[in-house]
C-alpha cells in the first residue's frame, strides 16, 4: 500500500496539536452562497492533490478526480471542519460528483 500525503490543512492541525495548541482554527470572511463553490475547490485540490483547473461541478470524484474511499472520508471530515456542518452516512452515500456536495452543504448549512 502506498502512502499518502498529508494535507497542508491536516498537516497544521497536527502541528498545532503537538505544540499543545489544541484545536487549531482559521477564521476567514462569512460565506456567501456563491463562495460555497470556491471554497470547496480549494479542499478538493488540497485532500486529494489534483490540480484547480480539474475540478469542475460535473467531476466525478471515483472517476473524474481520482479518489478512493478513504480520500473521500477525509474530504467529507474536512467539508464538516471547514463549514461547520454534519454529514450523516446516508447523505455522504449520495455524493458522487462535485455539484453533489456543493448542494449538500448548501442544504446542511440553512438547516
Amino acid at each position: 500500500m502506498q502512502a499518502k500525503a498529508v494535507s497542508r490543512r491536516r498537516a497544521l492541525r497536527i502541528a498545532g496539536a503537538a505544540l499543545g495548541c489544541g484545536l487549531f482554527l482559521v477564521i476567514g470572511p462569512a460565506l456567501s452562497e456563491s463562495s460555497v463553490p470556491e471554497r470547496l475547490v480549494f479542499i478538493i485540490t488540497d485532500v486529494l492533490g489534483v490540480e484547480e483547473n480539474e475540478v469542475t461541478l460535473e467531476s466525478r470524484f471515483l472517476e473524474d478526480l481520482n479518489a478512493d474511499e478513504y480520500d473521500m472520508v477525509e474530504l467529507l471530515m474536512e467539508v464538516e471542519e471547514d463549514f461547520y456542518i454534519r454529514i450523516n452516512d446516508d447523505d455522504a452515500d449520495k455524493v458522487f460528483k462535485v455539484e453533489d456536495l456543493v448542494k449538500l452543504i448548501d442544504s446542511k448549512r440553512f438547516e
